[in-house]
């Protein structure tokens, strides 16, 4: 995904400025960005879920919060980047935080 969004910066920064517009309650794309960060948090706590149960994620690990947070991570880190790419490595940075929730998380 990250090396998806460094090769078409334009479709990024599009996304990053609807998103916000967003924010405001009578946008027009406010409910469907809801939705949307909605679904895309229960479909990731729902892989580290099932990842639990299959004993290759520690079980005292909160997967609503790791998913909230690995989405965090991830928005912040794209705003970054869009707003200054020659400084800040996208796809470096985001495989770094990966790797160490693999680390917390007792993730092969």
């Amino acid at each position: 995904m990250c090396r998806h969004m460094v090769a078409t910066p334009e479709l990024s920064r599009l996304f990053t400025m609807v998103a916000a517009e967003s924010l405001n309650a009578d946008h027009p794309g406010h409910a469907w960005f809801v939705e949307r960060f909605r679904r895309t948090r229960a479909r990731i706590a729902a892989s580290f879920a099932r990842e639990q149960r299959a004993g290759r994620i520690r079980p005292d690990v909160d997967a609503d919060g790791l998913a909230a947070q690995l989405l965090a991570m991830w928005d912040g880190l794209a705003l970054q980047w869009e707003l200054d790419p020659e400084r800040v490595d996208l796809v470096g940075l985001m495989t770094g935080h990966l790797d160490s929730v693999r680390r917390d998380t007792g993730a092969p």
